[in-house]
């Protein structure tokens, strides 16, 4: 069995879900409306590009599990998949 960390992300026009598996099985879901996402990306003490996003009421990690490079790839190909979630009906 796989023990690694996993973000599954959904978007849709009208939701978004985001759903983490940790390594002990244990999975978190996080929805929220599109329309009120806000993407964070910063460095701290201990992640370079360190990625939230704020919505539904919570701030959650994204790809804390990923290189400086892939969270800053990441964030930019979910900011693009937000914006069109937006432009949708």
């Amino acid at each position: 069995m796989d023990r690694s960390v996993c973000d599954h992300i959904r978007i849709w026009h009208d939701q978004v879900a985001i759903q983490r598996i940790n390594p002990n099985g244990e999975t978190h879901h996080w929805l929220a409306n599109p329309q009120w996402i806000k993407l964070h990306m910063a460095d701290t003490p201990t992640h370079e590009n360190y990625l939230t996003a704020t919505g539904g009421g919570r701030e959650i990690e994204i790809g804390g599990f990923l290189t400086a490079d892939e969270r800053s790839n990441l964030h930019y190909e979910l900011r693009q998949a937000l914006r069109r979630a937006k432009a949708s009906p």
